[in-house]
């Protein structure tokens, strides 16, 4: 796709959104990335272009765009064949990269290397999305979730007084979560 096309679209907040763009839309108009966007209905659908000649600021909203547009009809033909199981080598890879990141203590690889483990969750994520079994924002409210029931004693009333008694408490909850979930 060339600079001067749109290369990513607003998700959508309407739960059958797809992503598909469309060429012929100017960087002005609506894309069609939910059922109402070309009726102005999708607030959410907002057309947002990718120039590579032209980098900005960018945020986590266009990292997901840009992810939705690699595997759009149109995008890259690499990306659109990915699954979750192609995708398992490239998770265990960009994680070992991220550990030895840490072990050598650099800082500016780690950054790039996190940023490559994002990446692999992001993709996970859009795959499931196309699904329609779960998305991004499932993920990280479930996660967001799971990080305040499991520290009452930050969000709640129940008290530590060391790091070992802050682990004992996460592994009950967890292990409670788990009787009740039937694992």
């Amino acid at each position: 796709m060339s600079a001067d096309k749109i290369s990513g679209a607003g998700r959508c907040s309407k739960p059958d959104a797809g992503f598909s763009p469309d060429a012929n839309l100017s960087p002005d108009t609506r894309s069609n990335a939910c059922p109402d966007a070309r009726s102005n209905a999708c607030p959410d659908a907002n057309v947002r272009r990718f120039d590579p000649e032209n980098p900005r600021k960018y945020d986590f909203s266009d990292f997901l765009d840009i992810i939705a547009a690699l595997r759009a009809p149109d995008g890259c033909p690499w990306d659109i064949k990915q699954t979750h199981e192609s995708l398992k080598e490239c998770l265990v890879e960009e994680s070992g990269e991220v550990i030895a990141a840490i072990d050598n203590r650099d800082d500016a690889n780690l950054c790039e290397e996190l940023g490559d483990l994002l990446l692999q969750v992001v993709m996970h994520a859009q795959i499931a999305a196309e699904r329609g079994s779960f998305t991004m924002d499932d993920v990280i409210q479930g996660v967001s979730e799971k990080m305040i029931r499991r520290h009452p004693h930050v969000f709640g009333d129940v008290k530590v007084t060391s790091q070992e008694e802050s682990l004992a408490l996460w592994k009950q909850i967890k292990e409670k979560e788990k009787e009740r979930a039937g694992k």
